[in-house]
């Protein structure tokens, strides 16, 4: 496969799956979905014509309203609003891919999502602080995913297809530590443990993945 044609299949597989997560709001109109969206990609305008009550309004507001992006300010994010609805209980739809609709949105929109944004950025479900970790892994051990998701967090990843990411920092405990090592199926070594806990007590933000790979190779370890 080509390069252009590999890239053309990955952005058909992207269409669809945003046009699946739209059509959880919008039921059908798949046809008229697909125009829309051909017409954003393309960076064109659309103008939807229907009789009253037929959902333009709310058509308008699935695309347009992606991560609050729009003309106007206030545009509730679609996203947010999806997940606080199925925090409340007032759906029960799958929303395991909606992080995936988020990312095309962001890039069709040549938008970069907030590290801090709720839910779908980076930094949603991570932690490295050691106490907080520590009630992760146990509960992890325990096989306990859901108390995994709500020991510290008010959202369960879970529920959008998403993890709780237990890093390490200065605020480590070796529990981290020990922890990164098995998720990635290395051996937890008392010397590697100790060597990369030491690293990071001697850093002043969360090590990358990067420097703690360094780290190991450092002493001879692939």
């Amino acid at each position: 496969m080509t390069e252009h044609a590999e890239a053309a299949t990955t952005t058909a597989a992207n269409c669809e799956a945003v046009l699946d997560e739209i059509q959880r709001v919008v039921v059908g109109r798949r046809a008229a979905l697909t125009l829309i969206l051909t017409a954003v990609l393309a960076r064109g305008h659309v103008l939807i014509e229907d009789l009253p009550g037929l959902g333009k309004t709310l058509i308008a507001r699935a695309f347009a309203a992606a991560l609050g992006i729009g003309e106007r300010v206030g545009n509730t994010p679609i996203d947010q609003l999806l997940v606080n609805l199925k925090l409340m209980g007032w759906i029960d739809n799958d929303l395991s891919r909606l992080g995936e609709y988020c990312a095309v949105a962001s890039k069709a929109c040549g938008w970069t999502i907030p590290l801090n944004y709720p839910v779908f950025g980076r930094d949603a479900f991570r932690t490295a602080t050691g106490v907080h970790a520590a009630a992760v892994i146990k509960s992890y051990r325990k096989g306990d995913r859901r108390l995994a998701d709500m020991v510290y967090s008010g959202v369960p990843a879970g529920l959008f297809g998403l993890e709780q990411v237990v890093e390490i920092g200065p605020m480590s405990g070796k529990s981290n530590v020990i922890y990164w090592l098995e998720k990635r199926g290395i051996e937890p070594s008392e010397d590697r443990v100790s060597r990369i806990y030491d690293r990071a007590k001697q850093a002043t933000a969360v090590l990358l993945d990067e420097e703690i790979m360094l780290c190991l190779s450092q002493a001879g370890d692939e």
